[in-house]
């Protein structure tokens, strides 16, 4: 295949994994990891990292390891358009007398890209696919305060003549319960993650040609709020998200009197402002219901905001006390949406 060819598959598979999540920003590398990958905090709009009454999440917040009093096994698939994937599996275990560790995998891909020759001949079909895992441990300090660390296994693959990169990183968070139907937490995604793509082989470079795509790096700050006679959880976020790019620019300089062009590769930073809403209401006592919504990059809220809804049905089995979540998400612009299927396992629970 030719690089023209690869090219194109490239930007495309990048547009469509990148596009739908953060309109003017971008959304950086790896955007399904910022989609939410489970039912349940998907339908209060991902606005979960101070939460505590919906389970062990530490995907938005390592410090919710901690919480864990049985083992919990959740599994979750999403229906999207363009023939993209969503799955991810994850499990929590408690640490007594006061820890717990959280381990979760995460498969995200586009799959049938029609390749064509700059001929307009078929070439076959393309897939793409990104892949993480993540152990999560969490620690009460005392009753009131958690801390959590997350290690993150990065790796990704969109062309076949590019190897596949990997990267690590990391996640901090804390906990802090103010009373008894109050929290706050507060965590740093993504610290020391990005990605090397080396294109030597693409476009038969004598040397090594290399783009670094590195992950933005996101603090959250949010609070939970139950209200007893209502049965009712509200949840609030802001997130501050910082998005490096390469940017490349032509020097024109003088050689023994003759112009010479030279490429300067620089960074540059850009950062965007969001918000994020949230309710639960324990309807019945087998039913759940929720509603949510993100704001996405402020600055282009108009098209980039999201609104979201789901339920949890608690089934009437003993036995590892399943429950399955829905949630639907409305994808920005209005280009499709998000169904998302989550099934819920408690293992070894004291009833």
């Amino acid at each position: 295949m030719n690089r023209l060819n690869f090219s194109l598959l490239l930007a495309i598979g990048l547009f469509v994994l990148t596009g739908f999540v953060s309109a003017q920003s971008g959304g950086g590398a790896m955007s399904y990891h910022r989609i939410g990958s489970n039912a349940r905090i998907l339908g209060i709009g991902n606005a979960y990292t101070a939460g505590t009454r919906l389970g062990i999440y530490p995907q938005y917040n390592p410090a919710h390891a901690s919480q864990a009093t049985y083992n919990q096994i959740d599994m979750s698939a999403a229906v999207m358009s363009f023939d993209r994937n969503l799955a991810s599996l994850s499990a929590s275990f408690p640490l007594p007398p006061n820890a717990g560790l959280h381990i979760s995998t995460v498969y995200a891909g586009v799959k049938h890209f029609d390749g064509r020759s700059p001929s307009g001949y078929p070439t076959g079909d393309y897939n793409t696919h990104d892949f993480q895992i993540a152990a999560s441990f969490g620690l009460r300090i005392n009753p009131k305060l958690s801390i959590g660390l997350t290690a993150r296994f990065l790796n990704a693959r969109y062309n076949p003549e590019i190897p596949a990169p990997t990267s690590f990183g990391a996640d901090i968070g804390l906990l802090y319960s103010l009373n008894e139907n109050t929290s706050i937490g507060f965590t740093i995604q993504d610290l020391l993650s990005e990605f090397t793509w080396d294109t030597q082989n693409l476009y038969n470079s004598a040397g090594s040609v290399q783009t670094t795509d590195k992950l933005p790096t996101r603090l959250k700050v949010g609070i939970e709020r139950f209200i007893p006679s209502y049965n009712l959880s509200l949840f609030a976020e802001t997130e501050h998200r910082v998005i490096t790019s390469q940017v490349y620019e032509s020097i024109r300089l003088s050689d023994q009197g003759r112009p010479l062009t030279r490429i300067q590769v620089g960074e540059e930073n850009t950062t965007i402002q969001m918000v994020r809403l949230g309710a639960q209401w324990h309807a019945h006592e087998r039913i759940d219901l929720r509603a949510g919504w993100q704001s996405g990059d402020l600055k282009a809220i108009r098209i980039s905001q999201r609104i979201s809804g789901g339920f949890t049905l608690k089934l009437p089995f003993d036995l590892y006390s399943p429950e399955i979540d829905y949630a639907l998400m409305r994808e920005p612009n209005g280009i499709s949406r998000i169904h998302l299927f989550s099934l819920r396992l408690h293992v070894n629970k004291n009833n």
